[in-house]
């Protein structure tokens, strides 16, 4: 697929971790369907900024524009969607915001394959993993080589196998499916 050179996409992701894992899996994929991609880091920015935001995001018919935001805990996606669509009024519609199961260490982990430098040993259910579940999980290989887990996140994208992430994680397949990348 050729990018649509009128064509332009804007990720709101929220922290540090989720936007060098845009930058590093999706975004080479999402430049072969759009000519521009941004990418804004939302956690720390005012409410009211990225309502002013949305709104220009929402005059400009080129540019697409999703949150992309972790599940963390509730009752059901579902829910976690709706907190999002209150808390941005009506600038932005359900099929815009893509939640991350359980929160981005587990699209970080989807990737890794089984034969791996870290010495780990794949969870069945990747999904279900959380940043305390996920340093448990590398905390051994994090000692020895004496690093810390933002090496160790970037390393792990070194190494991303894309299709086993897809297979590993229905929340990134959804997702990639939504972006038209899959």
């Amino acid at each position: 697929m050729i990018a649509n050179r009128s064509l332009q996409i804007s990720l709101f992701v929220e922290g540090f971790h989720d936007k060098l894992f845009v930058k590093r899996i999706l975004e080479p994929r999402l430049l072969w369907k759009y000519e521009a991609v941004q990418i804004h880091q939302y956690a720390s920015i005012p409410d009211q900024t990225l309502l002013s935001h949305f709104r220009s995001l929402k005059r400009m018919p080129s540019t697409h524009f999703f949150i992309l935001a972790d599940y963390d805990e509730g009752p059901c996606i579902s829910a976690r969607r709706q907190d999002i669509l209150q808390r941005f009024l009506s600038l932005l519609q359900s099929s815009q915001i893509l939640i991350v199961r359980c929160e981005i260490e587990s699209w970080y982990l989807a990737g890794v394959p089984e034969e791996n430098p870290f010495g780990v040993s794949m969870p069945s259910m990747v999904e279900t993993i959380n940043k305390q579940g996920f340093r448990s999980l590398f905390a051994t290989w994090c000692q020895r080589r004496r690093t810390d887990y933002a090496s160790l996140m970037s390393e792990i994208l070194t190494i991303y196998d894309w299709n086993l992430a897809l297979q590993r994680s229905p929340s990134l397949e959804y997702c990639a499916k939504r972006l038209g990348i899959v």
